[in-house]
């Protein structure tokens, strides 16, 4: 039993949120960086930088787990593309776009109805700026006791316009209502949780998800913006193409798991857990107690560099 449990508590870890690691995203791919910078810091867990010309991204990170947002400027004004985890990180953002950019947020799009999308609907409707969704999210939002947007679009596959940005829903895969948004002049696409990084392994938190539905979802996707020239995914870094092929093949892996009696997300990460449970216990026999930090434990538990349990650089 300690041992089930230990293992879950480590595959947590690996896969909170939607097993994207803590840090901010990181460099970006070699022909891409010309017009990106630094990181601007707004406050503790919160930061912009930016994409292209007239779009930031906005990070923002809630118990060290890490979210991407958009900042948009465009003839109708400034979009704000998903709020920060909650009202404060949200306010900081606002502030930043009208003190900085010297072009505040006039409208907002939430992508779907999780707390790293909309966690800060409370600071929109304070401020009176109206929110566009789908009517799918305001009911999945309400049913959670939450505000809802405002602006409600039908759910169906139909493309619509908000402030000269396309959104699009492609069909169910992370959640039911996941929106994707599409800036045509700067031709960057805002995939939201239901894309995954290049360098994604697998599809994470996969609670609200329809896994069967997730791959037809992003053949839609790939067949109406798979020339993009920036693909940036909820979590993890901004990439292009290769960001949504690796969405299909995850999501296919994860169908045929599913369809095998297998958990669609989970099992790679009780396959990377097996041997830190391993360690923790020879540790705890070692020296009669479990480690502070996993950074005491081999560092062979750093799977392609990253440390999925590293919180703003440092090891918890």
């Amino acid at each position: 039993m300690l041992r089930s449990l230990i293992r879950l508590q480590v595959v947590i870890m690996l896969f909170a949120a939607c097993t994207i690691p803590p840090s901010p995203p990181g460099p970006l791919p070699e022909a891409r960086t010309a017009t990106v910078t630094s990181w601007t810091e707004l406050g503790e867990g919160v930061r912009v930088r930016p994409l292209t010309e007239g779009v930031w991204i906005h990070y923002t990170e809630k118990d060290g787990v890490g979210a991407n947002g958009l900042v948009v400027t465009t003839d109708s004004g400034t979009v704000l593309v998903d709020t920060g985890w909650n009202g404060a990180q949200t306010r900081q953002i606002l502030a930043w776009a009208a003190e900085q950019l010297k072009q505040p947020v006039t409208r907002a799009v939430v992508t779907h109805a999780h707390d790293d999308r909309m966690g800060g609907m409370d600071v929109l409707r304070e401020v009176s700026i109206p929110t566009t969704a789908l009517d799918r999210t305001a009911e999945r939002a309400r049913a959670q006791g939450w505000l809802q947007p405002d602006d409600l679009r039908p759910t169906t596959q139909e493309p619509f316009e908000v402030a000269g940005l396309e959104a699009f829903f492609p069909g169910p895969a992370h959640s039911p209502d996941n929106l994707v948004l599409w800036i045509p002049r700067r031709r960057v696409l805002f995939g939201g949780c239901m894309v995954k990084s290049a360098g994604a392994r697998s599809l994470g938190f996969v609670g609200d998800a329809a896994v069967d539905r997730w791959p037809d979802a992003t053949r839609r996707v790939l067949a109406r913006y798979g020339n993009a020239d920036w693909v940036v995914p909820g979590h993890g870094d901004p990439g292009g193409r290769d960001a949504l092929e690796n969405t299909l093949r995850l999501a296919e892996e994860a169908r045929s798991a599913s369809e095998a009696g297998e958990s669609p997300g989970a099992s790679p990460g009780f396959r990377e857990a097996e041997p830190i449970v391993a360690a923790l216990e020879q540790h705890r026999t070692e020296h009669g107690e479990y480690p502070d930090s996993l950074a005491q434990l081999s560092p062979q538990f750093t799977p392609t560099g990253v440390r999925p349990w590293a919180r703003n650089g440092t090891d918890v």
